[in-house]
């Protein structure tokens, strides 16, 4: 019998568009058939030309594409926060030549991924002592969760439990107003108001936030002040030659746990808070699990509930990806329409 060569079967693609870089791989239903591509965003002139480049690399057919992308979606539509590109499911449905595509927030797809997550996709950081143990695991699963994650921006997503399902829902909450805690961060916010008409959280736990804490931090530290690239400072907080750059690190670190308590607080997270975002994974390895965890739970009469909720950093590069192919397995469970060749 001759052997015949059947082309695979149609996928999906499945992207994550941040401010900077752009992650792409092929899936079917949630599982992935591709290694990860990575491509700077600002490589290409929109998000559609991008998507075609990224799905000529593949090379195989797709008959779908999900896309989760730093932005407020409105009708399948918005602009990017952190870039100066218009998106919308139309446009990239032509380019591409299928005819679903759906666009999600890129921590609504994040908070989509939450359960899927295993032991190794997270750095768990350990409850407080004096309520280790406390509260019923089994009803947490079913209890509001909450991830959020420094890079370019600063973004904000919740998952709900709602009548056998799980609702994610995005939101703007790193645009809220950033609340120093010491005098050290009150000298950060007056340099922030200093070239910023109004300061949110996301002008201080970001990429460019980090820059501006580290100017701080030299100018304190009795060093010439000299705007250093967010990478500069983890990798001179890494080598452990350079103090400033171990304090903008460690105080940016205790700036995640008091933004995350107030989110808990706001969620009512019970199922815990899940710290995302490029910066967070990368200097996991050099901050106190402990301080972030005090910060975390500084707020008054709740920090014994805050104390036992589940903290932890997520680790996994991918996560965005999983969720996004999931909520296009949910949106699209027919595998119908044409798929580009």
């Amino acid at each position: 019998m001759p052997h015949l060569d059947f082309p695979p079967p149609p996928s999906v693609l499945v992207a994550d568009v941040g401010g900077t870089f752009a992650r792409f791989c092929l899936a079917q239903g949630c599982r992935p058939l591709t290694d990860v591509v990575t491509l700077a965003r600002a490589s290409a002139s929109d998000l559609p030309s991008l998507c075609v480049r990224a799905l000529r690399d593949f090379n195989r057919p797709i008959n779908g594409a999900v896309i989760a992308v730093a932005a407020r979606l409105s009708g399948g539509r918005g602009r990017m926060t952190n870039a100066d590109w218009e998106v919308d499911e139309r446009t990239l449905a032509q380019a591409l030549s299928v005819e679903r595509v759906l666009l999600i927030n890129d921590f609504a797809a994040l908070a989509l991924s939450l359960p899927t997550l295993e032991a190794g996709d997270v750095l768990s950081i350990p409850p407080r002592d004096c309520v280790a143990g406390t509260g019923d695991p089994e009803a947490a699963l079913d209890a509001p969760r909450v991830v959020f994650g420094p890079g370019t921006g600063l973004g904000v997503a919740a998952l709900f439990h709602l009548q056998g399902r799980q609702i994610p829902i995005a939101s703007e909450g790193g645009h809220i107003s950033f609340a120093p805690a010491t005098r050290f961060e009150q000298m950060v916010l007056e340099q922030a108001a200093s070239r910023f008409e109004r300061v949110s959280w996301e002008r201080i736990l970001s990429g460019p936030g980090l820059e501006l804490i580290d100017e701080i931090s030299l100018r304190e530290h009795g060093w010439p002040v000299a705007r250093r690239k967010a990478k500069q400072i983890v990798d001179a907080a890494r080598e452990g030659t350079c103090l400033a750059a171990t304090h903008s690190v460690a105080c940016f670190a205790g700036l995640l746990g008091s933004f995350g308590g107030d989110l808990a607080l706001m969620f009512q997270a019970s199922g815990g808070v899940v710290i995302g975002g490029g910066i967070a994974a990368r200097i996991a390895p050099l901050i106190s699990p402990q301080s972030v965890r005090e910060r975390f739970c500084q707020k008054g009469r709740f920090s014994s509930w805050l104390g036992a909720l589940p903290l932890s950093i997520l680790v996994s590069p991918n996560a965005a990806l999983t969720g996004a192919a999931r909520a296009f397995a949910e949106r699209f469970p027919e595998p119908v329409g044409r798929a580009h060749d």
